[in-house]
């Protein structure tokens, strides 16, 4: 919840499919929100917290782990639903960078992440 400068508070993620954000320990630590139809902005995270620092995030990695591993590579796409659509289509070792510009924070977790 939010409180805006009347007061009043209001859902961070209202209108926005949600998606929970994991650590490579299996551990919510966030969520993401995306807008589904026009709406800025479109990605939209928890507020940045020391247990959650998106620039250091890297959605689905806890659960690519294994594919990466398998494949010897990782894909890095820019949101959840990037990660949605190149799993559907078979996939596995895809993750996302949440919405930023991918740091490298995140190429060192992936890295880390599969091996």
């Amino acid at each position: 919840m939010i409180e805006n400068a009347d007061g009043k508070y209001y859902d961070r993620f209202r209108d926005r499919i949600m998606f929970p954000i994991v650590n490579l320990k299996g551990v919510i630590v966030g969520f993401g929100g995306r807008v589904l139809d026009h709406g800025e902005p479109k990605y939209l995270n928890s507020p940045e917290t020391p247990l959650f620092q998106k620039g250091r995030e890297l959605y689905n990695l806890f659960a690519a782990r294994r594919a990466i591993r398998q494949a010897g590579r990782v894909l890095v796409v820019e949101g959840y639903m990037d990660v949605i659509g190149v799993y559907s289509a078979g996939i596995r070792e895809v993750v996302a960078s949440s919405g930023t510009a991918l740091s490298s924070d995140q190429v060192r977790a992936a890295v880390e992440g599969a091996s």
